[in-house]
């Protein structure tokens, strides 16, 4: 990862106009494999708990903790703050996501995408701020499908989404979705 005043992370560069942070990578241009987050984060514009902007691919990756974006017009992200024509796939989030500011966009697994692509992930925190949603923030022509959210206060409903009840992801049955495109919900309930 190049050091760069403007990327923060675990490779930790501070300063800069526009701040991208996160909780492994403050920009990704390859991939983020397996990488999961137990730290708050905490930034000014584009924010997320595994990469703050992403222009690769983040795959099979966690975040737990909380993900705050704190200026006017932020991207915040359970996984990654903004992207173009990056790939989240097979990712949870299970933090809270907000946006402390009375402008931004907070969402569970991306913040803002401009095209790129959303799949199979999963959001059992909840997001809020001035412009919540539950998996994508500001959708600028991305493919978003097969992604689930735990149906609680706290969540959104989403159109690029399906809610799963917390009965159904006790027993693994969200988990078994995520892993196999041919299984349904409906079959579950």
């Amino acid at each position: 990862i190049p050091g760069d005043p403007d990327n923060t992370g675990w490779f930790y560069f501070s300063g800069g106009r526009e701040c991208h942070t996160a909780g492994v990578c403050g920009v990704n241009k390859g991939t983020i494999d397996g990488c999961a987050n137990y730290l708050d984060v905490s930034g000014i514009n584009v924010v997320g708990g595994i990469a703050a902007y992403n222009e690769g691919t983040v795959i099979n990756c966690l975040n737990y903790n909380r993900v705050m974006g704190s200026s006017d017009n932020s991207y915040v992200g359970g996984m990654v703050g903004k992207q173009d024509g990056g790939r989240v796939y097979n990712c949870a989030n299970y933090g809270e996501v907000l946006v402390d500011y009375y402008t931004g966009t907070s969402a569970g697994i991306v913040g803002c995408s401009n095209g790129g692509e959303v799949s199979a992930c999963f959001v059992g925190g909840t997001v809020s701020g001035h412009d919540p949603h539950t998996v994508v923030g500001k959708n600028n022509g991305a493919t978003v499908t097969k992604n689930y959210y735990e149906i609680k206060d706290g969540l959104p409903a989403d159109n690029n989404a399906e809610g799963i009840e917390k009965a159904l992801i006790d027993s693994g049955y969200a988990v078994s979705l995520l892993r196999d495109a041919s299984k349904n919900i409906e079959d579950a309930r």
